[in-house]
């Protein structure tokens, strides 16, 4: 007989876990609970639909605010699930602050079977509500004991301070959104792409300051895309001096948007300050296109420098200048620098092989409880 998972999500990481637990449910007696934020990216009939066609049982339900009645009496009623249903493993993708974990623990949920997926060990220069996300975090680490790392660096960070935690190491999936409409995008200059939302921490300061010294020597040899949201768009249009060299849509971009995106780009580049993991590289890496990223430790696991992208120095624009004027002059293998990208991706983040490292944690996680028992 299956052993029994209760996976709980919250959609600001369904994209996390839209690929993951449609093969996981393929082997436990799975159930997924996906939580509703109150802004959210995926409508409640998007998911019940994706539900539906993957044949994953479950429910989703609208949270509201996170510390509204409405989140509270979601939590209550999860417990109440777990204690009727008796679980072995109950794996949480989500914070849920304030009460999520508390009422956990307080209720009488055996913290044995609980896993926290966590994404950001170290957070983010420009996090909202840092110090009381640090607190509600301390507490999860205390007071639990499984924890799953997507970052190798920050799964090592955490048990320098956690050295009794149990973690595991299993990567993000690969991101796709379907293929190119055109069969093949021409183009006549070299195409650098920034994507995503645009934050303190992203750094694209460094890019613009690159690119606008690139123009002084290329002219029209190359364009950089910058697409994303940003809510302070007028500090960054400031530091662009050559409006010819960008192309530039500062907007929420639309899922059917990406692939024409990605596939109409020769490189993309991440010169964040800092990172656990990204996003936009695994897509990038789903269309097979190399990565420019500041040289971090969760690059690094992701990026060998000349191999299969380049790394430049953190928060330094001439050397990403440098890497950039190198490829515009045409000294690396452009073809090469591709293969190895694919075989890194075949090599490493191949849904199986993550799927595999899912199945070995948990089984090793519910074999241990059984035993105490």
């Amino acid at each position: 007989m299956k052993k029994k998972i209760l996976w709980i999500t919250g959609t600001c990481f369904f994209d996390v876990d839209e690929n993951v637990v449609p093969k996981v449910s393929k082997l436990y007696d799975l159930y997924w609970v996906v939580l509703r934020q109150s802004v959210s990216f995926y409508s409640l009939e998007y998911i019940r639909n994706f539900m539906r066609q993957n044949e994953v049982k479950g429910y989703v339900s609208n949270l509201g605010k996170m510390s509204s009645f409405r989140a509270f009496k979601n939590y209550l009623s999860i417990i109440h699930l777990i204690k009727s249903e008796k679980y072995d493993l109950i794996y949480v993708n989500f914070m849920g602050l304030p009460y999520l974990f508390p009422l956990l623990l307080w209720l009488g949920i055996d913290p044995n079977r609980i896993v926290y997926p966590c994404h950001d060990f170290l957070d983010h220069v420009d996090i909202k509500n840092r110090r009381a996300i640090s607190i509600y975090k301390k507490y999860i680490f205390h007071n639990f004991k499984h924890f799953q790392f997507f970052s190798k660096s920050q799964q090592k960070l955490f048990l320098e301070k956690y050295k009794k935690k149990n973690t595991f190491y299993a990567p993000l999936a690969l991101k796709g959104f379907g293929v190119a409409k055109e069969s093949e995008i021409a183009r006549d200059k070299v195409v650098f792409l920034f994507f995503g939302s645009i934050r303190e921490n992203k750094g694209l300061e460094y890019l613009i300051e690159a690119a606008n010294k690139l123009y002084e020597k290329y002219g029209n040899k190359f364009v950089v895309k910058i697409y994303g949201g940003c809510s302070n768009w007028e500090h960054y249009s400031k530091i662009i001096r050559y409006n010819e060299c960008f192309d530039l849509q500062i907007r929420r971009i639309e899922n059917d948007e990406v692939a024409n995106l990605f596939s109409a780009s020769d490189y993309l580049i991440l010169p964040y300050k800092d990172v656990t993991q990204s996003g936009p590289l695994l897509i990038s890496y789903y269309y097979g296109i190399p990565v420019i990223a500041s040289d971090h430790d969760g690059f690094r696991e992701y990026i060998q420098d000349k191999e299969n992208g380049f790394l430049f120095n953190n928060r330094d624009s001439n050397d990403l200048y440098c890497v950039m004027s190198r490829i515009l002059d045409g000294n690396y293998n452009d073809k090469k620098i591709k293969e190895n990208l694919l075989k890194f991706v075949s090599d490493n983040i191949e849904i199986e092989k993550i799927i595999t490292l899912y199945d070995k944690a948990f089984g090793e996680i519910i074999k241990e409880n059984n035993k105490i028992i």
